[in-house]
């Protein structure tokens, strides 16, 4: 059975664990993003391929970005399923869900 449990939850956002396991349903089918942004943060390698975009082999080196709704499949690399730390923002409404704003002392810059 997949797992997806929430380590901290704050004003900010949450950061949690997923895990899923080989045979897993999950790896069978598209999965979909929820209504929130998030960010996946593997610590194994897995093949993931969102619709629309080419497959990508993501390890422990990368980050995954799920925009809202976004629509993917996952398919089997390591033996062990695939394992990742989650995060995802608590946004107010006025802000466009695909924004990222890294502020400093000298400018804001938005990707």
């Amino acid at each position: 059975m997949a797992e997806s449990r929430i380590l901290y939850s704050g004003k900010l956002g949450t950061v949690g664990v997923f895990r899923c396991p080989p045979g897993n349903p999950r790896w069978q089918g598209v999965n979909v993003n929820g209504d929130q942004p998030l960010a996946a943060f593997p610590w194994t390698s897995v093949v993931i391929h969102q619709v629309g975009r080419e497959p990508v082999l993501a390890n422990s080196n990368h980050v995954i970005f799920y925009g809202p709704g976004t629509r993917y499949r996952r398919a089997l690399h390591d033996a062990r399923g695939t394992g990742a730390f989650t995060s995802r923002a608590a946004e107010p409404p006025e802000i466009a869900p695909n924004t990222i704003t890294i502020a400093s002392s000298r400018r804001r810059r938005h990707f």
